[in-house]
């Protein structure tokens, strides 16, 4: 059983450096996605002589909430594919980091071998709008949530006076684009249902085998995302949906990163340091990962965690 780990990063070569080093032992294979707008010199200065490193040779821009992000992984999978390794795809930040040793890992995938970890629910929840797929998402720059959303003109809200304030914006940051958009109102594709779960997974590569041939045969599920808010938080979850309601023997259990989405006055999800190395030592073996962390504000919680591993084994 290989473990090919999909990372998607577009600063800290050396936080990603340390990340694969952690996560190095036999059999396992790391695909590193760069962001098409970083330079790629510093994390091939970095990465280049680790062992089972390649580089996605696709790359995309990683805009927040964009497809981009969606198709790199696709990028990276059928890397993988071509590769003929067979096991596990795991998909993590570069700002992740394991909280469980390589042992502990290797021997939780090999004790649920054919099981896919992935968080999923049905679209829209109290929280997900359906608007993140029935409305038009236009990009006003590359910044993070510089965007707007608007519905088709035949839809009986559209006059409202919010709507003209989009249009102006759209307008001064030179979207022209919309115009012919919403003259059409959006459908989801009817053959799919739309679901909604994290970004980060864990599949098969049998299952990523079918998701890559589901893509393959339905091209307008992925032009359907261009104009999706957070694509990347449904993308994959309803194309696995769509193959287990096909009677696929498919077995999905929830992913098995921690992230703090709970804590009070501070940005979320938790940017972890050494203050939380007893909430992220005593998570349960079912949780192999966390994030996020950022070295240039604590890499001690780093090592900390590698000191722990290597004193229980």
């Amino acid at each position: 059983m290989k473990i090919c780990y999909i990372i998607l990063t577009h600063r800290y070569p050396n936080q990603v450096k340390k990340l694969i080093q952690k996560l190095t032992s036999p059999d396992v294979f790391f695909y590193v996605h760069i962001d098409k707008n970083v330079l790629i010199d510093t994390f091939f200065e970095e990465l280049i002589d680790l062992p089972n490193v390649s580089f996605v040779t696709e790359r995309k821009e990683g805009i927040w909430g964009d497809l981009g992000i969606v198709v790199a992984t696709l990028n990276a999978l059928k890397q993988i594919l071509r590769d003929k390794r067979s096991g596990y795809c795991v998909l993590l930040s570069g700002q992740d980091y394991p909280i469980k040793s390589n042992d502990d890992i290797n021997l939780y995938f090999k004790t649920n071998i054919g099981k896919d970890f992935i968080d999923i629910f049905p679209l829209p929840t109290k929280y997900w709008s359906i608007d993140r797929v029935t409305r038009y998402k236009f990009n006003l720059s590359g910044k993070k949530e510089d965007f707007v959303q608007i519905g088709s003109i035949l839809e009986s809200d559209f006059f409202a006076k919010k709507t003209f304030k989009k249009i102006y914006r759209l307008i001064k940051a030179g979207r022209f684009d919309f115009i012919l958009k919403i003259l059409k109102k959006r459908e989801f594709p009817t053959y799919i249902k739309p679901y909604g779960g994290s970004q980060w997974w864990a599949l098969t590569t049998q299952t990523t085998e079918k998701v890559i041939d589901f893509v393959v045969k339905n091209p307008d599920y992925v032009d359907y995302h261009v104009y999706s808010l957070l694509p990347d938080e449904m993308f994959f979850q309803s194309i696995i949906m769509y193959l287990v309601e096909k009677k696929n023997d498919i077995k999905i259990m929830p992913f098995l990163s921690y992230a703090n989405w709970e804590k009070k006055n501070c940005a979320l999800p938790v940017t972890f340091t050494s203050a939380d190395f007893e909430e992220l030592s005593s998570q349960p073996s079912s949780k192999l990962f966390a994030r996020k962390f950022d070295i240039s504000i604590d890499e001690e919680i780093l090592d900390k965690i590698d000191t722990f591993h290597s004193q229980r084994h």
